[in-house]
């Protein structure tokens, strides 16, 4: 559904151009190196938008139809940041969207308030292909091109910018807003390209469509950079709201040994968080659960509980007690993350700790995530700066890919920006596979953050290849690291033992650690090359530009990097609605990314307080002696009648009170 567009006012400058056959085209000189999208205003009632374009690349484009076509392509400093319209046959067109926070039950307008676009003749574009699965390689691919839109004499999209439905992510309202710089006439072989466009989005009334309900004035805190990093008006929209540390929830079959729940527990309520455990005959008395008395369960608490979770901990494997949900045949916890409106966006984070009724198996997961937090390994201190991205481009008959590499060599390119002091790559393509040699040996070396994509099985990488066997030889060095191997059936936990179960799972305690506390990955074994990169782009780009180092967080900012590419396939039954629920976490959901080398903190506080008092200063400095701000302090007195239990950020002086 398409919300009302209202055009206010449209500055039209129709200079006509030839296009080249290739070659960048620059149109606004005055808009390059400067941010494409850009707030002009944000209040309660409306948010505004700047949209700069410095022009398009142009290039020859090969199909299968044996005619001549051209690819566009945005000229812009931050290339990953456009999506494209991706609907088979279609032209194939890029876009820019943002999401934007709105009011809670508000109706929604958007008005263009000027624009400026130069046209260009003499081009084809070509249309927009299906995508092989990554399972697959050398696959016949038929070529797809809708007539009905090639032979209609209009330019298309009909309008510069659109907005989407409202989706909701636990505090946020929100609304996708689609910029099309780019429109195209297929009978004329023209296209228009947009320099510059002002917009406004306008809060009225009231809207019927996915409301938000609250039941007090309180927001999740651990969410606050998520929100900023989703939303450019996120402070604007939830100034009125007070921030708080939200629940952890432990869902555990009742064969896991309390010891080893209570270990978690603990650890998560001294970070701040109040806890529940819940084991299986907590949510049924016979103990035989069934997915709807699960979601029931988490819905519950999320609606009802005065500390409703924001984050929840599956323990177990699926045969265990805790059954995952699923979507459309395949294994998936996402539905359990979806309690807030009727979209698919995660209200809360999920993550499962696929593990085995072994105890010591169970012991070695769960204390990895702690020690990883708690105590991290400073044999090698430059191992935290230290990772690895793996690729293998795959090769459709008719339709070549050679996009995973490219987007792992960009993740490599951010971890080096970001203070990273080596990134080793290993890449496979056109029957050429490096073999295991190069990842074992970085692994064995020390790593901790590993990127793939590729193709690849439940228990495997498909090139470089690299299977469970290959990780059950590496090291035992305690180099922990986090892996996001998205391709297909990674972290498929339906099937004992997944490539992700091993990566969480494998380890001896107490220091004979190999692996990592967290994998990400795909639970289908038929996932899409051109969907799976930009979920590994949001991923990364939350981590490292936005701060988002909550794992399941981290791993959501993909999702909605893909949500934000592909804006006209969000429906029932599309691509990116099944890739929501396929792409799963496994380990601990609230886990903190670590991005540098660990620094210790020496924390002053009186040893004692005089009774009556209310007040104690809390004082925190890292190395050199310098103050640490926004370090999280959590207070507890008595270990089980918890008679205070509070917690806050230091200022920039390093104190809080």
């Amino acid at each position: 559904m398409r919300l009302m567009t209202r055009l206010s006012l449209l500055l039209l400058f129709p200079l006509s151009l030839q296009a080249a056959t290739n070659g960048q085209m620059v149109l606004a000189p005055a808009n390059q190196g400067i941010q494409t999208l850009s707030k002009t205003t944000s209040t309660t009632s409306e948010t505004g938008f700047s949209f700069r374009l410095a022009g398009v690349n142009i290039s020859e484009a090969t199909a299968k139809d044996s005619k001549a076509y051209q690819s566009i392509e945005a000229i812009s400093e931050t290339p990953e940041k456009f999506g494209s319209i991706d609907q088979n046959g279609y032209p194939e067109l890029p876009l820019y969207s943002q999401l934007v926070a709105i009011p809670d039950r508000a109706g929604i307008t958007v008005e263009i308030l000027s624009a400026e676009y130069q046209t260009i003749s003499d081009i084809d574009i070509i249309p927009c292909q299906p995508s092989g699965e990554d399972s697959a390689n050398n696959v016949e691919i038929p070529f797809a091109k809708d007539e009905s839109i090639y032979q209609q004499d209009r330019y298309f999209p009909e309008q510069p910018v659109m907005l989407n439905e409202p989706v909701i992510c636990r505090d946020l309202r929100m609304i996708q807003s689609i910029v099309y710089p780019v429109q195209y006439n297929p009978v004329r072989r023209e296209i228009r390209v947009y320099t510059n466009i002002d917009y406004r989005i306008t809060y009225t009334g009231e809207g019927s469509r996915n409301q938000k309900i609250r039941r007090n004035n309180r927001i999740s805190e651990s969410f606050m950079s998520m929100y900023r990093a989703l939303v450019p008006n996120a402070d604007e929209m939830l100034a009125a709201y007070t921030p708080v540390r939200g629940g952890y929830l432990i869902i555990t079959p009742n064969i896991i040994p309390d010891s080893l729940t209570y270990a978690l527990a603990r650890w998560k309520h001294l970070k701040g968080y109040p806890v529940v455990i819940a084991k299986g005959t907590d949510i049924d008395p016979d103990g035989d659960l069934s997915s709807q008395q699960v979601y029931d369960y988490i819905h519950n608490a999320y609606q009802t509980w005065e500390n409703p979770p924001e984050y929840v901990c599956i323990l177990g494997d699926i045969n265990l007690q805790i059954p995952d949900y699923g979507f459309n045949g395949y294994v998936s916890d996402h539905p359990y993350s979806c309690v807030d409106g009727d979209d698919y966006f995660s209200d809360i984070m999920v993550t499962r700790m696929s593990v085995p009724a072994t105890a010591s198996t169970i012991r070695t997961a769960i204390y990895k995530a702690i020690i990883y937090e708690k105590t991290p390994y400073m044999g090698d201190p430059n191992y935290w700066l230290r990772g690895l991205s793996a690729a293998a481009n795959l090769t459709y008959l008719g339709a070549p890919s050679r996009t995973p590499r490219l987007t792992t060599l960009w993740v490599r390119q951010e971890l080096m920006r970001h203070g990273f002091i080596r990134v080793d790559t290993t890449f496979a393509w056109d029957g050429y596979d490096p073999g295991t040699a190069y990842a074992i040996n970085s692994l064995n070396n020390g790593v901790s953050m590993i990127s793939y994509r590729g193709n690849g099985t439940p228990s495997s990488w498909g090139g470089p290849w690299l299977g469970v066997d290959d990780l059950d030889g590496l090291n035992l060095n305690n180099k922990m690291g986090i892996m996001a191997s998205l391709t297909c059936g990674n972290g498929r936990y339906g099937e004992d033992e997944c490539f992700g179960e091993k990566w969480i799972r494998m380890g001896v305690l107490p220091n004979l650690l190999k692996g990592g506390p967290a994998f990400y990955g795909a639970t289908e074994s038929n996932t899409h090359t051109k969907y799976d990169n930009p979920i590994m782009i949001g991923y990364y780009w939350g981590i490292l530009e936005e701060g988002v180092y909550n794992f399941a967080n981290a791993a959501f900012m993909g999702k909605a990097e893909l949500y934000n590419t592909f804006p006209r396939e969000h429906g029932a039954g599309t691509l990116v609605e099944r890739f929501f629920y396929t792409f799963n976490t496994l380990g601990e959901p609230e886990l903190e990314i670590r991005t540098a080398i660990p620094q210790s903190m020496t924390v002053t506080y009186p040893s004692t307080m005089p009774v009556g008092s209310s007040l104690m200063t809390v004082h925190v400095i890292g190395a050199g002696g310098i103050p640490l701000a926004n370090a999280y302090v959590n207070l507890v007195k008595g270990r089980t009648t918890e008679e205070v239990f509070v917690g806050g950020t230091t200022n920039a002086n390093g104190d809080i009170m």
